[in-house]
């Protein structure tokens, strides 16, 4: 109903706001209506209209939520091009799904990832993975995470 009433408006003319396209994507990622959300974000870079920080995470909580390493990946990506950063919870949110379903190594392999593209996990995160290795019995793996944590928290001191 709000999705045709947009259109609606553009249809006769209205001219959209980064608010009106934020509130929409806002309320599409929280139905885990992607491919609308990506539409919307699509529509609005076509019109000239920046996307901001909101805009991004909304979509990457959605993506988080589906444990969709790639494309939240891929999001964050053009997220750091486009000069915002990602909301922590979101990251953190999809370390925790992906260990809750025994896939404590997509979630290093993420953390890995995320860190190479600039973006910092936090303490929750690596917490989060190091339960995923010890719920799937590979203690070698958490406590090489750990000891990786320790040197990186040393080398900043």
């Amino acid at each position: 109903m709000a999705l045709d009433l947009f259109h609606d408006m553009r249809r006769n003319g209205c001219r959209h706001s980064v608010l009106l396209f934020n509130n929409l994507i806002y309320c599409l990622s929280n139905a885990d209506r992607l491919n609308e959300c990506f539409d919307l974000l699509n529509e609005m870079k076509e019109t000239e209209l920046q996307p901001t920080h909101f805009t991004f995470n909304c979509i990457l909580g959605c993506l988080c939520r589906r444990q969709d390493v790639v494309g939240a990946l891929s999001l964050l990506r053009e997220m750091r091009i486009c000069g915002h950063e990602p909301w922590i919870k979101n990251c953190t949110l999809l370390v925790k799904k992906l260990c809750e379903h025994g896939k404590a190594v997509e979630a290093r392999n993420f953390l890995a990832d995320m860190t190479k593209e600039g973006f910092l996990p936090d303490m929750i995160a690596y917490s989060a993975t190091i339960d995923g290795f010890l719920n799937i019995n590979e203690l070698d793996q958490a406590l090489k995470l750990f000891r990786e944590i320790v040197n990186e928290v040393v080398a900043l001191m």
